[in-house]
């Protein structure tokens, strides 16, 4: 990524709070090798690959590479500046855009050009994150100076997190390129895929994770911030229910709620560190806060985001998630609302980790998975498990599959807000983007639903095509 394009982005966000791990030089400068490539297309030649390849041959080294990879992860899915649930929150109707900056007002009033420089961050942070993965596992793969093991939990992470990464390029952009090599010259030429490739890709590597990575999260020191087996099975849950397969989704969400290791506390403890909730969540590095709380926590009137009131006018009497997890500020005579679900903006000791994955998500695909296949006591069930802790009755009468559906995206609406662009995706699965945006925002355009590939790829790889309306 180019150091001007890095000082752009660095310079409108609120703050950055990664900060390096402190590995030995030799090591940063391997690292540097593989992550500092310009484009995903741009791929260092045969013998820069084959220096970096020898940072596996001992395990702390290939450990600390997969270290790396959660920082630049951390980057993608947690808090502030391009963080999917950041941005995400702009593209749907729950956050208003204060900045001044025209790029980030052409993006939240979906707007934006081909040259956005966020829409080429949500394109550029994904692909360096696969290809790192993509370096990690090419450097493991038989390697007799690691044990099977050690191969085996290096293996199952990497493919979560590239897993990870695909899912959210395919469901921002569409058809994109599937890259599963470091190979740049298979990278430099390749077609996009459709989303329904994409899809089975993340199936498959989701799959495979399944299967090497540990039950519990025993070897991680008990701390939920590295995948167990849990973590791959819950985003397959979701995945499944993308791609329309509700059975498996059904499925893969079951195994997870039913897990003993898993439960549903109460509003205010769902986003502390190693809370039951917790699947899979994210240590902040250098820094005791969220990236969330660190973005989200207004101190004075914004200059970035504030929910919109709309937004916040929309839960129901008795709702308890309104009075635990958004608050507001005053500022000359304006109340200005903000999400609190994390209530730290700053702090000395680690008290909350960023949550990527947790229960409640789980019982809200599960309910709709089982609301598609007409199995609407049971999807009443799950949605309920939401609705009580949010202090709300159980609906009255009994409501056809269609009222049932309506009544869990609003129930998604409330509980995932300003997480992993969850609303985002969900108006578009649920063929309401149209409606929903075009009253928020007007001028708003149906193509706006997929982000504009970046020109600057387009020139890159001819193979690529632009996505209608740009």
């Amino acid at each position: 990524m180019k150091k001007k394009f890095v000082k752009t982005i660095s310079s409108i966000q609120n703050a950055s709070y990664a900060k390096p791990i402190p590995y030995p030089i030799l090591l940063i400068a391997i690292l540097s090798l593989l992550s500092g490539c310009e484009k995903f297309t741009q791929i260092s030649p045969p013998k820069t690959q084959l220096d970096a390849s020898q940072v596996y041959l001992n395990e702390g080294t290939a450990k600390a590479v997969l270290s790396n990879l959660y920082v630049n992860a951390g980057t993608l899915f947690s808090g502030s500046g391009t963080a999917v649930n950041y941005m995400g929150s702009f593209l749907a109707d729950e956050t208003q855009n204060w900045s001044t900056n025209l790029d980030m007002q052409q993006f939240a009033g979906n707007q934006m050009m081909a040259t956005n420089i966020f829409a080429s961050a949500m394109w550029q942070g994904p692909y360096n994150l696969i290809y790192n993965c993509n370096a990690l596992l090419e450097g493991i793969k038989d390697n007799q100076a690691l044990t099977l093991a050690t191969r085996n939990q290096l293996q199952g992470e990497a493919l979560m997190l590239r897993a990870y990464a695909h899912f959210y390029l395919t469901s921002f952009f569409g058809a994109v390129p599937l890259v599963i090599t470091t190979d740049y010259r298979i990278n430099t030429s390749l077609a996009p895929s459709s989303s329904q490739a994409v899809l089975q890709s993340v199936i498959a590597d989701l799959s495979q994770a399944q299967e090497l990575l540990p039950a519990d999260y025993a070897s991680y020191g008990s701390e939920r911030i590295r995948p167990n087996s849990a973590a791959p099975t819950a985003l397959l849950a979701r995945v499944y229910l993308y791609a329309g397969d509700y059975q498996k989704s059904e499925a893969a969400a079951t195994q997870v709620i039913t897990n003993p290791l898993y439960g549903m506390g109460t509003l205010n403890e769902t986003f502390l560190k190693n809370s039951k909730e917790s699947i899979l969540a994210y240590k902040p590095i250098g820094v005791f806060y969220t990236g969330e709380g660190g973005a989200f926590i207004l101190s004075g009137r914004p200059t970035e985001m504030s929910l919109k009131p709309s937004f916040v006018q929309g839960f129901a009497d008795g709702d308890q998630r309104r009075a635990s997890w958004i608050s507001k500020i005053t500022a000359t005579g304006v109340d200005y609302y903000f999400p609190f679900k994390y209530k730290l903006k700053t702090a000395t000791a680690y008290s909350e980790y960023s949550v990527l994955l947790r229960l409640a998500e789980q019982y809200l695909i599960r309910a709709e998975a089982r609301a598609r296949l007409n199995k609407q006591d049971l999807a009443l069930a799950d949605l309920q498990v939401i609705r009580s802790r949010a202090g709300l009755a159980k609906p009255n009468g009994n409501p056809s599959q269609t009222e049932i559906l309506t009544m869990i995206l609003d129930e998604r609406k409330f509980e995932l807000f300003t997480e992993a662009a969850h609303r985002w995706f969900d108006l578009r699965r649920f063929g309401q983007i149209d409606g929903v945006i075009a009253t928020a925002k007007p001028g708003w355009k149906a193509h706006a639903a997929l982000l504009p590939i970046p020109s600057a790829e387009l020139n890159l790889n001819h193979q690529l095509v632009q996505n209608p309306g740009y």
